[in-house]
């Protein structure tokens, strides 16, 4: 169980939700989405970790690449507290 709410989005027609750790004073943000029907395990984010629980978006960029064509880009955006603890 995670000490805080997770921040969930959609994205590529999958529920993605990204959460704290698991117990007491865990603060590692991990991830997993759900396809429609069953959710994938939880996986590490790497070394982040987050002294509040996250929020995601998902959202579309329009930018210039290296070879100057414009391309829309999907992306997820996960804004967190970074370190620290907050209780």
């Amino acid at each position: 169980m995670s000490l805080e709410g997770p921040g969930l989005a959609v994205f590529d027609n999958k529920l993605y939700c990204i959460h704290r750790g698991h117990g007491d004073g865990h603060q590692y943000l991990y991830w997993s989405y759900y396809n429609g029907s069953t959710w994938t395990a939880d996986q590490p984010t790497g070394n982040h970790e987050s002294a509040a629980g996250p929020a995601v978006i998902s959202y579309r960029d329009k930018h210039s690449n290296t070879y100057g064509d414009e391309r829309d880009e999907e992306e997820l955006l996960v804004v967190h507290r970074g370190y620290g603890e907050v209780r």
